[in-house]
């Protein structure tokens, strides 16, 4: 059997998420109509292995992570030092770390919900503020209308 990558693991993990809230959406439907409480039920019980299929795979990349990227203080650490040890990784293991920086952001952005519309709208204010028309010289003519 193939060895999966960290982004096949990934793929994998978002693929089954998004078939358990399938299967919520569909338990909601039918835990308001009658006599589907088998289906209910199964449907309950395959949410189960699928949330922990979820885990499973989560875990693994944790682990996966952790071999390649030791403890350290990285506040404490030269930039020069971080580019250096970045350098020892193979291409994959700079692709899983860039991965899980990225994922890491994207749910801390999504819990405060507006931040990144908002931090868009203060630079792009603020660009707009400094913006001035180009100074064109005194015999320039205009020919941006058709005449």
């Amino acid at each position: 059997m193939k060895t999966l990558s960290f982004k096949d693991i990934q793929f994998i993990i978002e693929a089954l998420a998004a078939l358990l809230k399938n299967y919520s959406d569909r338990i909601q439907q039918l835990e308001a109509l009658e006599n589907y409480e088998d289906e209910v039920s199964d449907l309950s019980n395959d949410s189960l292995f699928l949330q922990e299929l979820i885990t499973d795979l989560q875990n693994q990349q944790t682990q996966e992570l952790s071999l390649i990227v030791p403890e350290f203080d990285l506040k404490k650490m030269p930039l020069q030092t971080l580019i250096k040890q970045g350098k020892t990784l193979s291409i994959e293991e700079k692709l899983i770390l860039v991965e899980s920086l990225t994922s890491s952001i994207r749910e801390e952005y999504k819990a405060i919900p507006g931040l990144v519309g908002k931090m868009y709208s203060k630079i792009h204010s603020s660009r707009a503020r400094e913006w001035k028309e180009p100074q064109r010289h005194r015999g320039h003519k205009d020919r941006s209308y058709v005449s």
